[in-house]
């Protein structure tokens, strides 16, 4: 495999940090040399192929041994296919390609994939980062197409430079910035995995694919912040590759996505209102019930005094009584 000026450079400070991404990985992947032996890859990617862990595929060529003979959609046997689709990789402006590629797991029974390759520099050589999603025989099933965003998974500025001279440059300029290169590949992965749960809804009922993602009740301004920046990311990386066609489709992933999120930030909002309205009706009625026990408590302070007066003045009458009978002037006649 030869060296292409579309392929993207890991840099070398950021190598453990991207071989690290690769094992930890939501969805099945696997990282390749020229001769096709695996470099690296995660559990998923090892447990599609029926093997235990990725500690079985480590070192082992992926053809023959995880691949029959032949290869029906490409109407070739597997070493072929494999060194065709690579030189497409090799051939393309933007370093990527996807196709439909037929495996054999352990129990030699067949397991088709959707894969996303990008060619890397690692360490010095020329290699293909492939991640492959399950689907059904595409040969007797119309296969819905995944998300375009996951060719860029894990191949972001964090990890890529020109060259190492100037990789290391920006390292020493950037001492300061926080490594974030796990999480940005992790909240990549989140997006497209909240997506792919959108469009499967969309194939079920129209009623369900209306329906919000519950985790998206849970956001907040950092994570509305967090997703303006994946955009940002993602549009630079596209526009950097020069593909309109391939920027028009992740934008458009990305717009509905974030469409999504504020379809959820608009209903949050109306239950946050109807929550606010709720609690004034029921401060009003308390008020209401207060202003009336206010009430009844002022015409009882009312009556009380009124009470008082009339006993005090019944007091003064019985002294004016009580004078006149022990008055000696007044005595005096009895």
């Amino acid at each position: 495999m030869g060296n292409s000026k579309s392929a993207k450079i890991i840099k070398k400070s950021k190598v453990k940090s991207y071989l690290k991404t690769v094992r930890e990985a939501k969805e099945p992947i696997v990282v390749v040399d020229a001769s096709d032996f695996c470099i690296e890859t995660n559990d998923l990617y090892a447990k599609l192929l029926g093997l235990r862990s990725r500690n079985d595929l480590l070192n082992k060529q992926m053809d023959p041994n995880f691949s029959p003979s032949f290869q029906p959609q490409f109407n070739k046997n597997s070493r072929e296919a494999a060194e065709q689709e690579i030189g497409k990789v090799l051939k393309s402006s933007t370093g990527t390609h996807d196709l439909y590629w037929l495996h054999k797991d352990t129990q030699n029974r067949d397991v088709w994939v959707h894969s996303y390759l990008t060619l890397i520099i690692l360490k010095g050589k020329s290699c293909v980062q492939c991640i492959s999603r399950p689907i059904p025989n595409p040969l007797e099933n119309k296969v819905q197409e995944a998300p375009l965003d996951q060719t860029l998974y894990l191949v972001n500025p964090q990890f890529v430079g020109k060259n190492e001279s100037e990789s290391s440059q920006k390292d020493k300029s950037s001492q300061k910035d926080k490594d974030s290169v796990i999480d940005e590949s992790k909240s990549t992965t989140e997006f497209s995995d909240l997506d792919s749960k959108q469009e499967t809804k969309t194939t079920t009922t129209t009623t369900k694919s209306q329906s919000i993602p519950n985790v998206f009740f849970l956001s907040n301004d950092e994570f509305e912040l967090e997703l303006d920046d994946q955009i940002d990311t993602i549009k630079s990386i596209i526009r950097a590759n020069e593909n309109p066609k391939l920027e028009k489709k992740v934008i458009d992933k990305l717009n509905r996505i974030k469409s999504i999120f504020e379809e959820c930030n608009k209903s949050n909002h109306t239950q946050i209102a109807k929550l606010v309205e709720r609690l004034e009706k029921e401060k009003q009625q308390n008020k209401e019930k207060y202003n009336q026990l206010e009430s009844h408590l002022q015409k009882n302070l009312e009556k009380s005094e009124k009470t008082k007066l009339g006993f005090d003045l019944a007091i003064s009458k019985l002294q004016k009584i009580h004078e006149l009978t022990t008055d000696p002037n007044i005595t005096q006649f009895f």
